[in-house]
């Protein structure tokens, strides 16, 4: 009911990256959230893409970064409850 088809959708204002990366990477583990969202200059907010999934911390970096140049995404936010070991005991340390 509120998809807009390609062919409708305006320029953007903005376009942000909103990650959620899971603490684990188990068949049981919660998804990585990856999200892309734009603001139109109709200020409608426009969910572009969705690549959560169950990925590694190198997976989960490397599809963040790619789609940051895909879109020339302005900004990535990032939950930042497990964020910290994240980075440093899973992609700093790797296995960890």
């Amino acid at each position: 009911r509120n998809r807009v088809w390609s062919t409708n959708v305006p320029q953007f204002k903005k376009v942000v990256i909103g990650v959620d990366p899971a603490v684990t990477n188990k068949a049981t583990s919660d998804e990585s959230g990856i999200v892309v969202a734009a603001l139109g200059y109709d200020d409608i907010v426009y969910v572009i893409d969705d690549k959560s999934g169950h990925y590694s911390v190198g997976q989960f970096a490397d599809k963040v970064y790619r789609m940051w140049g895909h879109y020339e995404a302005d900004a990535i936010v990032i939950e930042t409850n497990q964020i910290l070991r994240f980075l440093l005991f899973g992609y700093l340390v790797p296995g960890i």
